[in-house]
């Protein structure tokens, strides 16, 4: 039997205020590379390769910092040798770079406020500055909360800030706390509005599956309430600061206009890149990344 090839992962966070997005690209399976999606003429600037994982990443609103969390498994082995390397740490930089400006052993959770205030969720956190700077620019504060559990007030303050909502979800065979389902707890949806006129919606929904959770999107026209399903396989699904449509699938980024009769035809979406074929290339950080 051939297999086929599994295409690679790809999760993006957008600016709120500027066509900015960074892409999160893994695969193989220990490698992510980061990139910088202008989001406005659809370029992308490759940036660093990372051997780990990363995550709770958020970019300021102008999309000039990046806060990302980030885990190096295969430091426990150097850690026994050497008690200061890390094995998780949080960091800010400047996209597409993951050099660190600031950095917190550790790891914490964090987002951006506005584009001088970042939130972190530890409030004994003391930072790094692994670079000539030894401070946070004056333009800058981070605010340190303690809110008891692993970021549940800042991630309930971010779903806030980006306008994602709770939404009913309706019932669907097999979700009942059978034998098999029992413990995959109950589907959630969540619902986020475009920005044009609030008339459109993406679901985002986790649902039950022999026992998995699985992920579906969707497109919601409020007014003629008309739901089209995205692709099987997408992993991740936004409106951009252009009020397309946009979603990641099967190692492809693909965007959306609003239609003017609010059927979405998924088949007319375009492809801004196709990631699966990229291979890891050392790149180094260039020395405007180093300076806040």
């Amino acid at each position: 039997m051939v297999h086929k090839p599994v295409p690679c992962r790809l999760h993006v966070v957008l600016a709120h205020d500027a066509p900015v997005g960074v892409v999160f690209r893994r695969g193989p399976t220990e490698w992510i590379q980061v990139l910088r999606w202008n989001t406005g003429d659809d370029t992308f600037d490759p940036g660093q390769w990372f051997r780990g994982s990363i995550g709770g990443a958020d970019l300021s609103p102008d999309g000039r910092y990046l806060f990302y969390y980030a885990r190096k498994q295969r430091n426990w082995a150097r850690r026994r040798v050497d008690p200061d390397v890390l094995i998780r740490w949080s960091a800010v930089s400047h996209p597409p770079y993951l050099t660190a400006l600031a950095l917190w052993p550790g790891g914490c959770a964090g987002f951006f406020s506005t584009n001088t205030r970042l939130v972190i969720d530890d409030s004994d956190a003391v930072p790094r500055f692994p670079q000539q700077e030894q401070c946070f620019p004056a333009e800058l504060c981070v605010e340190s909360l303690r809110t008891g559990g692993y970021g549940n007030r800042l991630s309930k303050a971010r779903l806030d800030r980006d306008g994602r909502r709770d939404a009913p979800i309706e019932p669907r065979p097999g979700d009942g706390d059978d034998g098999v389902n029992s413990y995959v707890g109950p589907p959630t949806r969540l619902a986020r509005a475009n920005s044009a006129d609030g008339n459109f919606e993406i679901f985002h929904d986790r649902v039950r599956n022999l026992g998995y959770r699985t992920e579906e999107y969707s497109a919601w026209d409020r007014r003629r309430e008309v739901r089209t399903a995205l692709p099987n396989g997408t992993e991740w699904a936004h409106w951009d600061q252009g009020n397309r449509l946009v979603w990641a699938q099967g190692g492809k980024l693909w965007a959306l206009a609003l239609p003017r009769d609010g059927v979405f035809e998924v088949d007319a979406a375009q492809m801004p890149i196709d990631l699966d074929p990229n291979k890891f290339e050392e790149i180094v950080s260039p020395d405007w990344a180093r300076r806040w």
